[in-house]
């Protein structure tokens, strides 16, 4: 599977958590197959050289944040827990305790 294939303009018309979750779906099942391809030449794997328990791991991790994301759709927060340090969520939930089903903009 290619992670960074081309899309039809309109998949990038859909609101950014489809196309957020789109891709990482995809990149989890590019490591669950072992293999990210270099876009520019497709031949090259960018983990080849990955220890394949790191790859099984790595996709585990992913799948379960695509599972806690899908079963609470309307948590705009439900990822930062994967991304942010507690003080920082802590932080965000105070900050934006207004937030329901607003898009939220985390920069790291």
């Amino acid at each position: 599977m290619k992670l960074l294939t081309k899309r039809d303009e309109k998949f990038w018309d859909n609101s950014l958590s489809y196309v957020f979750m789109t891709i990482l779906k995809e990149y989890q099942q590019c490591l669950s197959d072992g293999s990210i391809t270099y876009f520019l030449e497709q031949k090259n794997n960018l983990i080849k050289g990955v220890k394949s328990e790191t790859k099984v791991n790595m996709a585990n991790r992913i799948k379960a944040m695509i599972d806690e994301i899908d079963r609470e759709p309307d948590d705009p927060l439900v990822f930062t827990k994967y991304l942010l340090s507690d003080s920082e969520r802590e932080q965000l939930q105070n900050d934006g305790s207004s937030v329901t089903n607003q898009s939220v903009c985390i920069c790291v």
